[in-house]
């Protein structure tokens, strides 16, 4: 039966979850979905019904009503929107694997850690770490998410649950973090998969921030996916980019960079910049693009509509995004520019102007002076379209 999304019928997504209740024998812990990117609109607080245990997980897996069609303006919304303002989403970008023989499970996606050591302004304590030290200075505006006792205690029922589970029908491979390579038990996490299924037939999709070059085990296995989708997580350059990504140095991302581009070479590597267009460096994507393009490597475009501070659509006034596109006018014509050009004249994030605007200030105010730049110094045009309304 199709389900007019692969994810539906095949996928499934390991989350950190860290709630004392919620223990599943058989999951152990793990909050699991069927992607990455599913609602469960029941409770959109974080209560039982937003992340399901294993039994929940099957019982979707065997309902017929459990299709596209019946969720896409609901658990499927960030798919149903993705298509509607760029023409295709994960969802129509993933192969299906329903003819081929194997365990049910042909795609599975998760986040193995929450070990990082950035702290990029649209992400959080619940996915990296770093930010659990900036949690006290929030006044109030952010919570601890998962200490690194918890998600190295995560890395170990991620690794359990695994090896209890039929893998042999294993196609296609999302690792998130956190930053993988930094991950207490990757390594491991790698041998099992060795062991566990036919990787020589997967496709590994993995993002990284490239501040932390794999050891050599690591990056062998990595060499046995049949292909890998390896992902340079950045969208901005120099201080700009150090801006956005507290904690980086872009020298060590050009090196890193660099290096990737010549160990994929003969490997069935195939490295990306994956782009998370943001308020902060949209204005400035073409500095971006034109190093892109001269470094050879190409650009996925994708973009922050959460939190609302960092959504480019939410925090500009429609006067501000004609200016930023008339800015962006002299990029050539690609996907990049077409990306970022719907992002600016979408009007769907109108209604929450006032509140991404006054997050944003808050942002800034209870952050630059944690940041070896500010927003001024950075991107005074933003500076200006923001805190001189």
């Amino acid at each position: 039966m199709s389900r007019g999304c692969s994810w539906l019928k095949n996928g499934l997504y390991i989350e950190t979850y860290t709630r004392p209740d919620f223990n599943d024998p058989v999951s152990h812990d793990l909050g699991l979905k069927s992607c990455c990117r599913i609602y469960h609109y029941k409770d959109t607080k974080g209560g039982a019904n937003a992340v399901f245990p294993f039994k929940k997980y099957q019982e979707n897996k065997n309902n017929p009503n459990y299709n596209y069609e019946n969720l896409k303006q609901t658990s499927c919304l960030k798919c149903f929107n993705e298509e509607k303002t760029h023409g295709s989403s994960m969802r129509t970008r993933s192969p299906s694997f329903d003819h081929l023989e194997g365990g049910d499970i042909k795609q599975l996606q998760l986040t193995f850690s929450s070990f990082c050591n950035l702290k990029c302004k649209y992400c959080s304590s619940a996915n990296s770490t770093a930010w659990n030290d900036d949690v006290p200075y929030s006044e109030g505006t952010m919570k601890l998410g998962i200490t690194k006792e918890q998600t190295f205690d995560h890395e170990t029922k991620v690794i359990n649950f695994l090896e209890s589970t039929d893998l042999s029908g294993l196609k296609m491979l999302g690792v998130f973090g956190g930053e993988p390579f930094m991950a207490r038990k990757f390594g491991e996490f790698m041998e099992m998969l060795d062991r566990k299924c036919d990787i020589s037939r997967v496709m590994l999709q993995i993002n990284t921030n490239a501040t932390i070059f794999p050891k050599g085990r690591i990056l062998d296995i990595m060499k046995q996916f049949g292909r890998v989708d390896l992902r340079l997580s950045n969208e901005s350059i120099g201080n700009l980019s150090e801006y956005i990504r507290n904690g980086s140095k872009w020298e060590d991302f050009e090196r890193n960079s660099i290096k990737w581009m010549e160990e994929s070479i003969g490997n069935g590597i195939d490295v990306k910049l994956h782009a998370a267009h943001n308020v902060w460096s949209l204005n400035k994507v073409e500095d971006f693009y034109n190093w892109a393009i001269g470094a050879g490597i190409p650009l996925f475009n994708a973009s922050t509509p959460t939190p609302y501070y960092s959504n480019v659509a939410a925090v500009l006034t429609p006067q501000q995004r004609k200016e930023c596109i008339n800015i962006l006018e002299s990029m050539p014509k690609g996907p990049t520019k077409v990306y970022v050009q719907n992002l600016l004249k979408t009007d769907s994030w109108d209604s929450k102007h006032k509140q991404a605007l006054r997050e944003f200030k808050q942002f800034t105010r209870l952050f630059d002076s944690r940041t070896p730049y500010t927003l001024q110094e950075v991107n005074p045009e933003l500076y200006a379209w923001t805190h001189k309304q």
